[in-house]
């Protein structure tokens, strides 16, 4: 009886012993994979620094911030996708030149939890990316050779499409005015061709042209002449399209002007065969239309 009374208790022991390690097991695989408060927390700040409108840069900075210090095995995969997110938004977004500098400035450092296609790309993006940066640098290169070795004519026969434009137009008027200075000294003109230079550029030779252009002018006075002159320039460019948008309809006017007037492009064109050649109405609406004959407006209705 004692015997069976043992076995019994022993039994007994065992079971509630593997019961209590099912449910410590339990309890700690449920610790380990929902996050918790503080890792919720962490989680709808990645999420909202994730979403298109925001800055890829700050999202990539906060999530290493947070990524080692996640015990959840949850939160990470949240944190994750999120991560693969961003990522895949700048690729189908074609934002390209951000993605490069992201991933070569160390911002995209945890490539390893993205996915193999999203590696693949970003890796074909980089390369594609680079290569296109490396060409104008020796475009950069070459048109810096050309200033420095006086060869003035051809750098006012230089263009370039796939330069940026203030750095096109900034190492070409250093190189004009280098050509200025030899040639007339420091005219009104030389002091033009100073301030059409970007006081933020950062390119090829960068400290060497800011050198020469504070030979000559204050750092200051540099900066805030070119903010002027940018800001003149844009306030001309659209005063000049809102003269072109304010355009009235004149007998005899091309189509190419009147669709910069402020008529614009029409809804519908119907097309007349004349005996004089071909006659054109250019509708707008059931009452507003206008039309061309051989090419020349001829008469609208508004």
């Amino acid at each position: 009886m004692k015997k069976a009374l043992s076995i019994f208790l022993l039994f007994t022991i065992l079971v509630l012993s593997a019961c209590s390690n099912t449910t410590i097991q339990q309890k700690s695989e449920k610790d380990g994979n929902e996050p918790t408060e503080t890792e919720l927390s962490w989680l709808e700040i990645l999420e909202v620094n994730s979403q298109e409108n925001y800055s890829a840069q700050n999202f990539f900075e906060t999530y290493s911030q947070y990524i080692d210090q996640f015990t959840s095995t949850k939160a990470k995969n949240m944190a994750n996708e999120m991560y693969n997110k961003v990522v895949q938004h700048l690729i189908t977004s074609k934002d390209h030149k951000r993605l490069y500098f992201l991933y070569t400035e160390g911002f995209i450092n945890h490539k390893e939890v993205l996915s193999k296609d999203l590696v693949k790309n970003v890796n074909q993006i980089v390369a594609d990316v680079k290569k296109e940066e490396d060409a104008k640098k020796e475009k950069i290169k070459s048109i810096l050779s050309i200033i420095d070795n006086g060869n003035f004519d051809s750098l006012h026969s230089y263009t370039d499409d796939t330069l940026e434009k203030e750095t096109l137009d900034s190492l070409l008027s250093y190189g004009y005015a280098i050509e200025e200075l030899q040639k007339n000294g420091e005219t009104n003109h030389f002091f033009d061709l100073l301030l059409s230079i970007n006081p933020m550029y950062q390119g090829e030779k960068n400290k060497e042209i800011a050198a020469f252009v504070t030979k000559y002018v204050a750092l200051d006075e540099w900066k805030e002449k070119y903010i002027v002159r940018v800001n003149n320039k844009i306030m001309n460019q659209e005063y000049k399209a809102d003269q072109v948008k304010n355009i009235p309809l004149e007998i005899g006017m091309s189509k190419q002007e009147v669709i910069h007037s402020a008529w614009g492009k029409p809804r519908q064109i119907k097309i007349f065969p004349t005996e004089q050649g071909v006659s054109e109405q250019w509708v707008y609406s059931d009452i507003k239309h206008l039309t061309f004959d051989n090419n020349e407006l001829t008469g609208w209705q508004e």
